[in-house]
This record gives C-alpha cells, structure tokens and sequence, in this order.
C-alpha cells in the first residue's frame, strides 16, 4: 500500500532510509492543523471523515526497561508499520509522546474500523526489533485505537479528538491490544434482551474485570461489528 501522507514531506535528497519517520510526520500542533484540513475537505465533498487515535500499550513499561533512546526507536517502528498499512488518503501525525493519529476523509466509521484493524494487527504481528549489538533487543509491542466519525460523532475536530480519546480510553480499560468506539447510543434495558442467567454471568466477570456491565456489552457488540464488517448490508 502507498505511504500515508504527512503534512510536511520528506526532504528529496534524504535517502529513504536514513529518514526518521518520527521526525517525517506533523506533530502535535501541525498534526491538529492536518486533520483539521482533511475534516473540513470531506465536509465540503458532503463526505464523513474517521479519526482514529491509536496509543502504544504499556509504553511507560517499555521507557523503564528499554531506556529512552531504544523506546524512540520502539515508536519509529510503530510509525513505519502505521504508515504501511494506510493508503495516501490517510494522514498520519502523532498528537503527543506515544499517541498517534489518523484522519481518514471520504471514510464512515464501519469501513475505518476495519482499516485500523488492519493497522492494529499488523503493528502485533511480529516483535520490533530495537537497539544494536549488545543492546539489541526484541520487543512485542501492541496498539489500542479509538475512533470517532463526523458526522456521527460531531462536527468538530476537538469533538471527534475527545469522543476518540474516550473510546480508546475503554480499549485500554479492557486490556488494550483492541479498537475502542464512542458510547454514544442512548442503552437499552438489558432485561427486555438476555436470560437472568446471562446476566448474572455478565455482573460477575464485570466484577472481576472492575468495569461496568455496559463497557462488556459495547465491547462485544464491536467484536461483533469487526467480525462481519466485510458482509454487505441486506437490501431493504
């Protein structure tokens, strides 16, 4: 797949692999400033556009053991393999510290849940490998991701940035190494839909997971939607 594209492009003299896909990609205030544009370009093309935050599990850990400079390199492979797996209509930038994002303009939020799964899987699939000589290290290194789509979930950047962050805030609560989505939907009473039996199992392992039965249910109904995202719609 074609590079995602950046804000900035890299210099044309820099060989390719010289380059420091960290440095290459727009930051924090240009990485906003990015999105923004795409946003409001889809908005004028009267297209929906994703945001998908996607933040390094357990990075913090991999600073103390590895140190700063092997955990750099640690993100520098994370941004290659984002950028691998994201056509040139993506636009990659990385919002702070571990934290990336992507806008995908022209991309409601079922068919860009399946493309940053893509992105998740493929990020999982193999140990990074960091360091050189003796401390050359092999990490296995996963991501959690969190998306928001205008105009479902607002029509504003900083909305969809929030509604985002929410949503990856419960992958991680759920034990990272997944994709979060925005709890908007108003819940509906559970005893009009499960046996009592079901239930009790539900308020048990909520218990035991220390999080709320509707966080259980949000994140099966996504495992759900991920599985049979390539099966089209029934005609009505």
């Amino acid at each position: 797949m074609a590079r995602a594209r950046a804000a900035r492009r890299r210099p044309a003299a820099r060989p390719p692999a010289a380059a420091d896909p960290l440095a290459a990609l727009p930051h924090g205030t240009a990485a906003r400033a990015a999105w923004a544009e795409a946003l409001a370009a889809a908005q004028g093309r009267g297209e929906a556009c994703t945001l998908a935050l996607v933040d390094v599990d357990g990075f913090a850990g991999h600073v103390e053991q590895l140190g700063v400079e092997r955990a750099r390199a640690l993100l520098a492979e994370v941004a290659r393999r984002l950028e691998a797996r994201l056509t040139d209509r993506a636009h990659l930038g990385r919002l702070a510290g571990d934290l990336f994002g992507v806008a995908l303009p022209g991309v409601d939020l079922e068919p860009a849940l399946g493309v940053v799964e893509l992105v998740r899987e493929a990020v999982a699939r193999t140990p990074a490998v960091v360091g050189r000589g003796p401390k050359r290290r092999k990490v296995p290194v996963t991501v959690s991701g969190g998306l928001a789509a205008a105009p479902r979930d607002g029509a504003e950047l900083g909305v969809l940035i929030e509604q985002a962050r929410s949503a990856l805030w419960r992958a991680k609560t759920l034990g990272g190494n997944r994709l979060g989505l925005p709890a908007r939907e108003r819940m509906v009473l559970k005893t009009s839909y499960y046996p009592q039996g079901q239930l009790e199992q539900l308020k048990r392992l909520a218990q035991r997971r220390g999080v709320a039965e509707a966080v259980l249910l949000r994140e099966a109904l996504d495992d759900l939607f991920l599985k049979h995202k390539d099966q089209a719609p029934a005609s009505s």
